[in-house]
């Protein structure tokens, strides 16, 4: 009789756990990493933009769709593979409102005139740890941007005459400097906005040789060139 009570009870305990275990296997959901918030997450934007202010100037500008309290700041990450990224600045969140908000941010820390193309994203963290990646935009280096200096004639024995593009009106500094790395001719202009052609006079007090002309607007380099002066 005990022998008999017993089987019913082994019977009845593993009919019971043979059916929490099809329950619970029927409630199981497969979580992947991304799902939980916590890497890689899609940050909404309505827009990420970049443009080429300079040579050595790229501006940044993004709008979020909804900018929540937990947000406390943006890195801004450059990469020149589109694959390996830094960070190379931080842009905090100016308003906790949920509504749309507007980022700017100013790269001056790159030569576009190096590099064919040079990558942007954006990662986005939240006061819980949780990050949030853009898209990635791309900045190609193209002929009015590239910082490209265009000096003719070829060689120069008198004068010469500089082409450039500047990004806005101003003063625009022009120097040349000898290959001992010795600035040797300073001269101050007004550039316009877009391709500039400045004529530099007085190149014949110049020795005969290789020289750099540099052009600048303010402290931003716009571009440099060689040029030979001849007798």
């Amino acid at each position: 009789m005990k022998q008999s009570v017993l089987v019913l009870l082994i019977v009845i305990w593993a009919t019971g756990s043979k059916a929490f275990s099809e329950t619970a296997k029927a409630n199981t959901v497969q979580v992947n990493p991304t799902d939980t918030g916590y890497s890689n997450q899609p940050l909404r934007l309505k827009s990420f933009t970049a443009r080429i202010l300079s040579v050595n100037r790229i501006e940044l500008s993004w709008i979020t769709a909804e900018t929540w309290t937990n947000v406390t700041h943006f890195e801004i990450q450059r990469s020149l593979n589109s694959s390996v990224f830094e960070t190379i600045g931080i842009v905090t969140q100016t308003d906790t409102r949920p509504i749309d908000q507007y980022y700017r941010y100013i790269d001056g820390s790159i030569n576009i005139s190096g590099y064919p193309v040079v990558y942007y994203r954006l990662k986005q963290v939240n006061r819980d740890g949780r990050i949030s990646f853009s898209f990635i935009v791309p900045v190609k280096r193209d002929d009015e941007h590239s910082g490209h200096i265009s000096v003719w004639p070829v060689p120069v024995k008198e004068e010469m005459t500089v082409a450039f593009n500047n990004a806005d009106a101003g003063e625009t500094t022009i120097n040349i400097i000898d290959f001992a790395g010795r600035k040797v001719k300073t001269a101050l202009y007004q550039a316009a906005p877009g391709r500039n052609m400045i004529q530099v006079e007085a190149i014949n007090g110049l020795n005969a040789g290789v020289y750099i002309v540099q052009v600048w607007s303010g402290t931003t380099l716009l571009g440099s060139a060689k040029f030979l002066k001849a007798q």
